[in-house]
């Protein structure tokens, strides 16, 4: 069975008789689950290892097919476009704004104006705006509050745990 899910049915049935475990069902089900969790223990953790690997190997051919995918997702991109431009200028070669076919028609009207600048050094400055940012740096905040234990406003340093897998030498 898997520990993850036998753990939440236990937190559930827990939850259910209010931490109470005198009851003998209650009891027995959870002495149980601890003797089954603590048996065979080295397979258990090797098999949580081997579906590690599998997960890796998964993610990277998920990784290759969203490069083969973003590549064909790009290049219909640009059939579409160039159909929409081979359209557009048949149209105008034929000197219609109006083109109708049996389910679909294709109509050319005026866009909104776009902006070009072809030289920003030469536009007024009420045309520009000034754009500051200010962006935490992290890295300095976590060297200070390291090398000096200064607590600071509104930061929070925290550690997480590592779980390193390594192989297993020579049991002796």
């Amino acid at each position: 069975m898997d520990i993850v899910s036998n753990r939440r049915a236990i937190d559930e049935l827990l939850m259910e008789c209010e931490g109470e475990v005198s009851d003998e069902s209650v009891e027995l089900i959870v002495n149980n689950w601890m003797a089954e969790i603590t048996s065979d223990l080295a397979n258990k953790a090797d098999n949580y290892k081997y579906r590690q690997d599998d997960m890796s190997q998964m993610q990277e051919q998920f990784k290759k097919m969203e490069i083969l995918y973003r590549s064909a997702r790009k290049s219909l991109e640009r059939v579409e476009e160039s159909l929409k431009d081979k359209m557009k200028l048949a149209m105008a070669q034929m000197n219609v704004t109006e083109i109708q076919g049996n389910q679909f028609k294709y109509k050319l009207s005026d866009s909104a104006p776009s902006v070009e600048i072809t030289d920003e050094t030469q536009l007024p400055a009420k045309f520009c705006r000034e754009k500051v940012i200010l962006e935490v740096d992290k890295a300095a905040v976590k060297e200070h509050v390291l090398a000096t234990g200064e607590e600071i406003p509104g930061v929070i340093l925290t550690r997480g745990k590592t779980l390193r897998v390594s192989i297993v030498k020579d049991k002796k």
